[in-house]
């Protein structure tokens, strides 16, 4: 189950593109205002943001340089009916994760949104196995919990503050 945050400015667009994500088992939240949501993506954890392009007081793309800006690096897929070429340009070199022209298939959002979590749920564990593999190489990690590694972890404690050259075999 992902939290879903849906943003268009129109009651029956918001309504359906929520209405297939719930069966999905996702937890669909829906603004209406644009500038409404994006204190609720700043202050709550959603998975994907589906936002309407085009929405007075901010648009699709004041909205995704606004996460951005804030360091919130949430899949965005911004939702069209006026899409051009420049624009899909502009929304992809920011950051969006996909552009979808309207009208659409209810199934079209489902695949977008599950692509999406997937693609966030990767980033998050690949940052995780990139942090414990730098732990590695720079050597804060000794692996083994028998009586002899943890030797080895106060010799290496005492012998921190030494500026001596230790050979430990």
């Amino acid at each position: 189950m992902a939290r879903i945050c849906v943003i268009d400015d129109k009651d029956l667009l918001r309504e359906s593109v929520a209405e297939p994500l719930t069966p999905e088992d996702h937890k669909v939240t829906a603004y209406g205002n644009p500038l409404e949501a994006l204190e609720a993506i700043k202050s709550q954890p959603f998975e994907v943001v589906v936002s309407d392009l085009k929405m007075p007081g901010l648009d699709g793309i004041g909205l995704l340089r606004e996460l951005r800006a804030a360091g919130c690096e949430i899949p965005v897929i911004l939702m069209t009916a006026y899409g051009t070429v420049p624009t899909a340009v502009e929304a992809m070199k920011l950051g969006a994760f996909d552009y979808i022209q309207k009208p659409f298939e209810p199934e079209q959002v489902c695949i977008l949104v599950d692509r999406a979590v997937a693609h966030g749920q990767m980033k998050v564990e690949n940052e995780a196995l990139r942090r414990s593999l730098t732990d590695y190489q720079d050597n804060r990690v000794l692996v083994g919990s028998a009586d002899a590694m943890k030797q080895i972890r106060d010799t290496i404690s005492r012998m921190a503050s030494s500026n001596a050259t230790v050979l430990i075999q």
